[in-house]
């Protein structure tokens, strides 16, 4: 065997971090998310009305209108929808490469109020909001709350 492939398929690994506690909780509030936002669209894309295949990967997914990186509406249920896989990023008319008419698209069908309230909260001055432990672990059992009660609903 080649040397340089000798090396590539024996070299050892590095052992990762462990995850921190505000790691973890940042990732489960990101599940929590998810899981409402799916839920509350009904796994239907809300542009072009498709929904999740049976017996095949999920292809519905939710879509931030403000980045993840924007922690101020990161969380905020008004911050997201849920998209198939081509509205969401694969064609040329989806959110990601066509952000522009994604935005004015939203605006016609949720209405311009609820795009100057999302705006206004995610572009407030002072920058990037800084959650302190306490206020995410009281936003956990909110969206574990909101969650539970969406889950009710679709039941009956």
């Amino acid at each position: 065997m080649l040397p340089f492939l000798t090396m590539i398929m024996y070299r050892k690994r590095k052992k990762r971090k462990p995850r921190s506690d505000l790691k973890k909780l940042n990732d489960h509030l990101d599940d929590l998310w998810r899981k409402i936002i799916l839920l509350r669209d009904d796994n239907q894309c809300q542009k072009c009305g498709k929904r999740k295949s049976p017996g095949r990967g999920n292809s519905i997914q939710p879509h931030h209108i403000y980045g993840r990186s924007n922690f101020r509406v990161r969380w905020d249920l008004s911050n997201g929808i849920a998209l198939c896989g081509g509205c969401h990023t694969l064609t040329n008319y989806s959110a990601h490469k066509a952000p522009i008419d994604f935005i004015n698209w939203l605006k016609k069908e949720r209405g311009e109020e609820w795009w100057l309230k999302l705006s206004e909260e995610a572009n407030k001055e002072g920058g990037s909001r800084k959650w302190t432990i306490q206020e995410k672990k009281d936003l956990e059992i909110e969206l574990e709350w909101t969650l539970h009660k969406l889950q009710e609903q679709k039941e009956n």
